[in-house]
């Protein structure tokens, strides 16, 4: 994949939910993309669910979660990302369950800690875009 982007000059995306799937290692993938790296789609996946044994209820509950509620190293993969040059965009993906969708005070309140929860892990506070500052400019 990196090589056909550097072949063609195109960015690449990592979507956490995604690789965690193929089970690929977050940090891992995000150094490989390095330079190319255009956007993460942050999302936890997994974690404990009830009824996760029906697959479409797991398809729906157990992906595109918040982060920290599931599976994935997505606590190392902000700290990778805040101590690295990244300088682009961090977009949580999350099912409109998760964020309590028709309840707009929940979605503010679950967005809230979310935002916090990514700033912590990335090691910095949201505002600063500098290289290296330990922030997520998009966040």
């Amino acid at each position: 994949l990196r090589a056909f982007a550097d072949r063609h000059d195109l960015g690449l995306v990592l979507d956490t939910a995604h690789a965690g799937t193929a089970g690929e290692d977050l940090v891992q993938a995000r150094r490989l993309f390095d330079d190319r790296l255009v956007n993460v789609h942050l999302s936890d996946l997994g974690g404990p669910l009830r009824l996760a044994e029906f697959p479409p209820v797991h398809r729906f509950f157990g992906e595109h979660r918040f982060p920290g509620v599931g599976d994935l190293a997505l606590s190392e993969l902000l700290t990778d990302l805040g101590s690295s040059d990244y300088a682009s965009l961090v977009t949580l993906e999350v099912t409109p369950w998760s964020v309590h969708a028709w309840w707009p005070p929940a979605v503010r309140r679950h967005l809230a800690r979310a935002r916090q929860w990514m700033v912590q892990m990335a090691g910095g506070n949201a505002g600063s875009s500098a290289p290296g500052s330990g922030t997520l400019p998009g966040v």
